[in-house]
């Protein structure tokens, strides 16, 4: 502690706790101790609040972002270059109450917002453009199901389509359609007989 202050006026050296100057006369004014703003953890609170914040917000954008990245075959749509694919549909045949076509052959695998399927039933669509992600679709006294056989995620060979609940001597034909941008172009078909 300092024992002695200048006089703000004159700057003759003046004893603590003295009112006046001796030299001048001045009157003098001490000044309280300033205290040293208390340490606050309210900076260390603040900071965890952002950290917690940004990563509630931050990482569900991240797995939102990689899940699309992951998926997009299954709902981007097609590649705005990409053509119609090439593909082959052939009848497995039919059991008792279900037909089975086969994808004998794909130019490229197909992610599955690309193509959508009609269900003909005797000549008349029961089923149109649906997606293949919404299958399967039921209707009166029939059920189409779409099965990635392979389970790669994508449509492409081997996969297979089955038309459950068919009568004998009816017609059932699976139409394979392709999204172009925003129109359906079909791609193939395949008639099913029991």
């Amino acid at each position: 502690m300092q024992s002695s202050w200048p006089c703000p006026r004159c700057g003759v050296p003046v004893a603590p706790g003295v009112k006046f100057c001796a030299s001048c006369g001045a009157p003098i004014i001490w000044a309280l101790p300033s205290a040293s703003p208390p340490k606050s953890t309210d900076s260390k609170a603040v900071l965890i609040v952002i950290v917690i914040v940004v990563l509630v917000i931050l990482v569900p954008i991240v797995l939102s972002a990689l899940l699309y990245i992951m998926v997009s075959g299954l709902i981007g749509g097609p590649d705005p270059g990409a053509t119609a694919p090439s593909v082959v549909l052939s009848s497995q045949g039919c059991v008792p109450g279900t037909c089975t076509a086969v994808v004998n052959s794909a130019s490229r695998p197909v992610g599955f917002a690309e193509l959508a399927v009609t269900l003909l039933v005797n000549g008349t669509p029961v089923a149109s453009d649906q997606g293949l992600g919404t299958l399967p679709i039921s209707g009166p006294g029939y059920r189409l199901r779409f099965s990635d056989t392979n389970t790669g995620g994508v449509f492409d060979t081997g996969d297979q389509f089955l038309v459950e609940g068919v009568v004998p001597g009816g017609t059932y034909e699976i139409q394979l359609l392709w999204f172009d941008t925003d129109v359906f172009v079909p791609v193939a078909g395949v008639v099913l007989s029991p």
